[in-house]
């Protein structure tokens, strides 16, 4: 597999990895506006503002990291924007549709069939062999199981583990673990992928593979991925680092992972009124 970021490549519009529709108009999956999010604190206690009043945009076919200091929202942001956690203020749209118009059954059923997770932890089922882990979120939803065992296998061939889908997670390198999570997450062919801390488990080379994997599956399938990390090689694999602090986005940096003519560039943002 190609070595992330070592080649520059040229995209028409509208086709796997441009960030423009086939019109030519740039293209957002994901726009957050003003978002705004407090946690409760104990009786007597302030609240807790993670969020405040956050602006954020995500191209289709990018590839960005959310890097800052633990506690600064990061994580927060991921779960808002992915319908996990409630907003206290603002809106989400993803692909134009707005999540806070949906109910509860129609919002967890959306992000079943439109986005993909990817987890520090894995979250595998142990008893499970790895295409039954791929498979099954399609057989959640309704998939007939001849089609969704050949979309298990056909993902677990994009991620390089063809030669493993009989094996149980306790039988799998904590790298080939994440790689079966990493085709659960594609297998619905989703509008997004949210990755929260992908390469936390894993060993610096382990680590180097799974996004040099990720930057492929971007690449090769348009694959839009949202990734949450405190490493700063993870973040320089991604065209861009989104820099966060205190509930507020604070700059992006344009990487050079796109190629070697791409250099990198730190944009200041305003705290407020900041669309990234």
């Amino acid at each position: 597999m190609r070595p992330a970021g070592d080649e520059a490549t040229t995209v028409r519009a509208g086709s796997p990895g441009s960030h423009l529709s086939p019109d030519g108009i740039e293209d957002w999956i994901v726009e957050a506006i003003g978002l705004v999010k407090t946690y409760a604190a104990g009786e007597g206690e302030p609240n807790v503002p993670a969020l405040r009043g956050v602006d954020f945009r995500v191209r289709r076919g990018e590839m960005v990291a959310i890097m800052g200091p633990s506690g600064c929202g990061k994580t927060t942001l991921l779960n808002c924007l992915a319908g996990i956690d409630a907003i206290d203020g603002g809106d989400v749209l993803i692909n134009g549709t707005s999540l806070s118009r949906m109910d509860d059954a129609t919002l967890t059923r959306y992000r079943a069939t439109s986005m993909g997770f990817v987890f520090q932890s894995f979250n595998l089922l142990p008893v499970l062999t790895a295409v039954e882990n791929v498979e099954f979120p399609l057989l959640l939803t309704g998939a007939p199981p001849a089609e969704a065992r050949q979309r298990a296998r056909d993902a677990l061939r994009d991620v390089d583990l063809s030669d493993r889908e009989a094996h149980r997670p306790s039988r799998l390198s904590g790298g080939q673990q994440q790689r079966v999570a990493v085709a659960r997450a594609i297998v619905a062919s989703p509008a997004i992928v949210w990755a929260d801390e992908p390469t936390g488990n894993l060993d610096s080379v382990s680590a180097g593979q799974l996004m040099g994997l990720l930057r492929e599956l971007n690449r090769t399938r348009g694959q839009t991925f949202l990734v949450v990390t405190h490493a700063r090689e993870v973040g320089l694999q991604c065209d861009r680092i989104v820099h966060m602090k205190d509930g507020l986005i604070l700059n992006e940096e344009i990487t050079g992972a796109l190629g070697p003519d791409s250099s990198a560039s730190t944009v200041a943002v305003r705290h407020s009124g900041s669309g990234i």
